[in-house]
């Protein structure tokens, strides 16, 4: 069985070497299609605690499980939110902590514009919303119109309520002898294109400046230096006879 963490934010491949700089969990699309590549006994086991993210990156993720001809089991350990909800949707079994939890809400983003711009992104949204519900629908056999209503109401489901809508099949028995799993309440933001961008350049400098050949080294020992002081101030005491310009000095 392969293995395989949905944690952190859900990010672009562009963009997974950023948190991976810094530690912070992340998932993006290429671990998933990396994972399946190197599958060899046809099941696949996600372990997924993350708040969402990037929508595009949630579909191909979610795609890509659903065209895996293995099995896919997909284990809610802490939080399943926004994207991650969607990727879990392609487990044939979804199970649930009986801590963890669910939310589905609709796709949003930081367009600016006019009146126009305003109403296009808006038609642009209810198709994404639309595009997202059919997920939804496909696993858990409720109508796209009360699935698009809990969106709309940004709905949190437990495990029990998960289970019940059909959002998940079970629920995780640890059993009396087993220690409970240790959870970890998510709450990863992503990080703003400008600043991985901005890190980049900075990177980008860096190597540049750490490639550049040697200077040359200059003697600037204070003796050395003195040295030639004096020497420059002997030089302009003396005397000079003034240069003929064609026109006369002026003193002040």
């Amino acid at each position: 069985m392969t293995k395989i963490d949905i944690k952190g934010a859900i990010v672009a491949d562009s963009d997974k070497w950023f948190y991976d700089m810094f530690g912070e969990p992340a998932t993006a699309p290429k671990d998933i299609n990396e994972a399946i590549a190197n599958d060899t006994d046809g099941k696949l086991e996600l372990e997924v605690n993350s708040p969402g993210g990037l929508v595009n990156s949630g579909n191909e993720i979610y795609t890509a499980l659903k065209s895996y001809d293995g099995k896919v089991i997909v284990n809610i350990v802490g939080e399943a939110c926004s994207a991650a909800s969607l990727i879990a949707m392609a487990g044939d079994t979804v199970r649930m902590s009986p801590v963890a939890m669910m939310m589905i809400h609709n796709i949003k983003n930081g367009l600016m514009g006019d009146k126009n711009d305003m109403q296009d992104n808006a038609e642009l949204l209810k198709k994404y919303d639309a595009v997202i519900a059919s997920a939804y629908v496909s696993k858990t056999g409720l109508s796209k119109n009360e699935i698009l209503d809990k969106m709309d109401k940004t709905t949190w489901l437990n495990a029990d309520e998960a289970v019940d809508l059909g959002f998940a099949d079970e629920i995780m028995d640890f059993g009396q002898k087993d220690k409970p799993m240790q959870l970890v309440a998510a709450n990863t933001k992503l990080y703003p294109p400008q600043m991985i961008d901005k890190f980049k350049d900075l990177m980008a400098e860096n190597k540049r400046l750490k490639e550049m050949p040697p200077h040359e080294t200059i003697d600037i020992t204070t003796d050395n230096f003195i040295d030639k002081v004096v020497a420059k101030l002997k030089e302009d005491s003396k005397p000079q006879e003034p240069k003929a310009t064609g026109f006369e000095r002026f003193l002040f």
